[in-house]
């Protein structure tokens, strides 16, 4: 099933005064090594009609071409896609690129014999959706990469998005989404052909060069997803039991697998067994009960394993084995499980989490018994003891009420963003401590979970 954000009749509205706005023509000036294949080579080169922050460039030609382009403006280096695929029909995209901005493109196509033909040229692309937010940035020290990242709205406030931001925490690429979405949280996929994005209880596969989403059935799925293999996403999943006629509400860990296929890899009220509940965690409410309300799920490739944490009536963090769907331990404040949770202050709520090693990870508190400042906390494991100890590493300076959602993720370049998701503010820090930039959205909107890459592009 496709779906086109822009039908919206609020998307339409903005996507009009962009496209007016937008350069979407491009002047070439072509030479080649090989004058001879030049003509046989049908190039277009032209910003794309739905996100107009991407310039797509196709080719069609009776032999298969492989290619590459490198792109620039006046106040930005050069910078290269990876080569291609030999094709007779192909396409690459120029992205990461800033709004109103003129692009210098040097496109390099190679036949099978090894004959090189260059394009040259410039396109300037189209303005942003006057339906963002503005964004301010204080940066303090250097930093790299891209940040994708949902903006969440209030009701009537504005309209939520997904945006990719630039080291210098500029938007360069964007998607608007419908006024009632709710979006929490969203991930590059790793062939960076496309993003996923968690909506509610959908899911949709957004790529990257403009083309239209696609909504993944995921019935009950909520708050996270990671990817785990190329192009099979795991997710949390709301799962019902009836008990002493009180409905309880819990979570499992899923998967969907490239054909559609869901595969349940664990599911809490399997494992009750591994965790130390009482009759008070199940009938806390006359008619409902929201047990373990998973909110963050975190994906560790060197043991393919799952790490997910509990904040409802059973608050803790679990590590469950993808392979074999076994609870390896359990974290909390209460007796009984695996680690004993030691803290100055006792957790009251709590959302995402950043995994160090198999015995530390930061932990995005919101509100303790003590204080409603939310913080980072660091979680040391001591296998020994089965006592897990923490201390405080951020946000101790500002005191910032995050009411929903907190992001963390440990960056390729060793430094840490935290996303103070509801206060409207993210923030990275290097690996002394010291904050590197910080970026403020305007009144009425607050950032998801988000996801970090050094690079758009997968280079071999």
């Amino acid at each position: 099933m496709s779906l086109n954000f822009f039908s919206n009749k609020t998307a339409l509205l903005a996507f009009s005064m962009t496209l007016a706005l937008m350069g979407c023509s491009s002047q070439s000036n072509k030479f080649t090594h090989e004058p001879s294949t030049q003509d046989d080579v049908k190039l277009k080169v032209q910003v794309n009609s739905h996100i107009p922050l991407v310039v797509n460039i196709n080719w069609n030609n009776d032999e298969k071409l492989r290619g590459k382009v490198n792109f620039w403006s006046d106040t930005e280096e050069e910078r290269s896609t990876p080569l291609s695929e030999f094709k007779k029909k192909g396409q690459i995209d120029m992205l990461g690129l800033l709004p109103t901005t003129e692009y210098h493109y040097r496109i390099e196509l190679e036949d099978e014999a090894g004959v090189v033909e260059e394009h040259e040229g410039t396109v300037t692309t189209g303005a942003l959706s006057p339906y963002l937010p503005l964004l301010n940035v204080e940066e303090y020290a250097s930093s790299t990469g891209y940040t994708l990242v949902p903006l969440v709205t209030g009701e009537g406030t504005g309209e939520p998005s997904l945006v990719i931001l630039n080291p210098n925490g500029q938007i360069v690429w964007y998607v608007i989404l419908p006024t009632l979405s709710a979006p929490t949280a969203a991930v590059f996929a790793q062939d960076l052909k496309h993003v996923y994005l968690q909506v509610g209880r959908t899911l949709l596969k957004i790529p990257l060069n403009g083309e239209d989403q696609t909504v993944l059935q995921t019935p009950d799925g909520h708050h996270d997803l990671v990817e785990t293999d190329s192009n099979t996403l795991a997710y949390l999943r709301y799962e019902y039991l009836e008990h002493n006629g009180v409905t309880i509400q819990s979570d499992s860990i899923v998967e969907i697998l490239p054909n559609g296929e869901i595969r349940e890899i664990w599911n809490f009220f399997d494992h009750l067994d591994d965790f130390s509940l009482s009759e008070s965690d199940f009938n806390i409410y006359d008619s409902f009960t929201d047990l373990t309300h998973g909110n963050s799920l975190q994906y560790s490739r060197e043991d393919d394993s799952f790490i997910v944490n509990f904040t409802g009536n059973v608050k803790g963090v679990a590590k469950v084995s993808r392979s074999t769907g076994e609870t390896i331990w359990g974290v909390s404040q209460n007796t009984g499980w695996s680690y004993e949770l030691n803290t100055v202050e006792e957790f009251s709520i709590t959302h995402d989490i950043a995994i160090i090693n198999d015995q530390e990870f930061l932990f995005f508190v919101n509100i303790t018994e003590e204080s409603e400042c939310a913080r980072i906390a660091h979680v040391q494991l001591e296998e020994q003891s089965a006592q897990a100890t923490s201390s405080w590493v951020h946000g101790e300076e500002d005191c910032l009420t995050v009411f929903g959602l907190g992001g963390l993720q440990l960056q390729d370049n060793g430094n840490t963003q935290v996303v103070w998701s509801t206060a409207g503010r993210m923030e990275e820090y290097d690996s002394d401590g010291q904050l590197v930039k910080r970026i403020e959205s305007s009144f009425g909107y607050g950032f998801g979970y988000s996801h970090h890459l050094e690079s758009l592009y997968a280079f071999d």
